[in-house]
């Protein structure tokens, strides 16, 4: 797949700054350093996603999860700013009015910041994923930030990975949440991909884990990566898929 040059950092932060300040308007809950970030991707992970979408030369994305939309708004712009191009949503809840549905403020926000070539998908990932298998879909980028169980965010990857063409981009959000990173760190194991961010990193469960992480970490020569990865990426993981194999059926590696 062809790609793009990577730009510079502070293009992509002013672009999707100045993009979320237009779309919100007065909704800006939760800010940082004057830019809007909804619940969701924060702030410093979002320009990394539009970074990755506008440097692979990425056509076609799929991402598993919703909600108000901030990714979606954020893909969709650098879809366009790249030439053009087709995002799809699996959102079970977009349209439902009772909690936990999102009364359709996904959908509102993309019209309002000007996305209207959208496919929504309202229907569970368990369901939605192996249809559009049957169905011989591919995409070129899939974000993976639906629910964040083990075995939710397993079968997500398993499909993603079925789904995805050779050579495209897999992010998944949240990854220091114990459950999600257990799931990456077995599709790294198993599945020939390239770690296109920082690694991930598990969630410290108190200040004397985080303390004597950063001890190992600095020790091993791998503090910088982790900085980089606090400051740029918080919990964004993205890896580019190499070809498309099985995971060994007799092998299983601690994970």
């Amino acid at each position: 797949m062809p790609q793009h040059q990577s730009m510079p950092q502070s293009d992509a932060d002013s672009i999707v700054r100045t993009l979320l300040r237009e779309t919100f308007q007065n909704e800006r809950i939760g800010e940082k350093s004057g830019a809007f970030t909804r619940s969701g991707m924060s702030i410093n992970e979002l320009p990394r996603l539009y970074e990755l979408v506008r440097r692979n030369a990425i056509r076609n994305v799929l991402e598993i999860g919703m909600g108000h939309a901030t990714s979606s708004i954020v893909i969709s712009r650098a879809l366009a700013d790249g030439g053009g191009g087709h995002l799809t949503s699996i959102d079970p809840f977009q349209t439902a009015q009772e909690k936990p549905g999102y009364a359709s403020v996904g959908i509102q926000n993309l019209k309002r910041a000007g996305f209207a070539d959208h496919k929504l998908i309202e229907l569970p990932d368990y369901l939605a994923l192996p249809q559009l298998v049957a169905d011989k879909a591919a995409f070129d980028f899939i974000l993976v930030d639906g629910y964040h169980s083990f075995d939710y965010t397993l079968l997500d990857i398993f499909y993603a990975d079925l789904l995805l063409r050779d050579g495209g981009v897999l992010c998944v959000h949240d990854s220091s949440w114990p459950a999600v990173y257990h799931a990456i760190r077995f599709m790294e194991q198993h599945k020939p991909y390239e770690l296109l961010s920082p690694p991930p990193y598990m969630g410290s469960r108190s200040r004397l884990h985080a303390l004597g992480r950063r001890i190992s970490l600095a020790a091993s020569g791998r503090l910088a990566g982790f900085r980089e990865r606090n400051r740029r990426w918080n919990t964004l993981v993205a890896y580019r898929k190499r070809e498309s194999r099985m995971a060994a059926e007799k092998v299983f590696d601690a994970y």
